[in-house]
């Protein structure tokens, strides 16, 4: 039987990039795609059977570190399945023919993506709670004395910033946009 593992990631929330033209005979579907109660996974797990074939986009939709990786790929040896993931090119049985350099650029490639997906989503989930991403504004009030300073001609660069605590290369940004 060949199974294809699907999860909304931040990059693809509806799976749609996520095993285009593969044969699959059924297919399981996360409904969310957190790290925790990964509960399509592990019913997964408990249907295939010796010589099943499981089918996943890439690394960082199975897994989400490498000691979770690792685990996966120990249940799916100890119970005779295959693990195929289609970007990286390889299956957990062929895995053991890659090189050392094959393997630590597809495993930093999957760390990197773990590590964005988590980044993307704490700043989702942060916008919705409402908290202001960025770096602070500037007050109105010192920036416009900075700018007033600063069109007068009779200040320096050092007077401007001891005076406003507006710094030289954020005056520069706001008179750019003024310009």
């Amino acid at each position: 039987m060949i199974y294809g593992y699907m999860r909304p990631l931040i990059d693809d929330p509806e799976c749609i990039h996520q095993l285009q033209n593969q044969q699959i005979d059924s297919l399981y579907k996360e409904a969310h795609g957190s790290a925790k109660n990964r509960e399509v996974l592990d019913k997964l797990f408990l249907d295939a059977t010796s010589g099943d074939i499981i089918i996943v986009e890439r690394l960082a939709i199975l897994a989400d570190s490498l000691h979770h990786l690792e685990d996966v790929l120990y249940v799916a040896r100890k119970d005779n399945i295959t693990i195929h993931f289609v970007k990286e090119q390889f299956s957990s049985t062929s895995i053991e023919k890659c090189s050392l350099l094959q393997l630590t650029g597809h495993f930093t490639l999957f760390q990197t993506e773990i590590v964005r997906q988590a980044t993307k989503l704490g700043l989702a989930k942060a916008q919705q709670s409402g908290v202001v991403l960025g770096r602070p504004r500037k007050p109105d009030d010192k920036l416009q004395k900075a700018m007033l300073m600063y069109h007068s001609g009779q200040h320096s660069l050092r007077e401007i910033k001891d005076e406003t605590g507006i710094s030289k290369s954020t005056l520069y940004r706001y008179l750019e946009t003024e310009a």
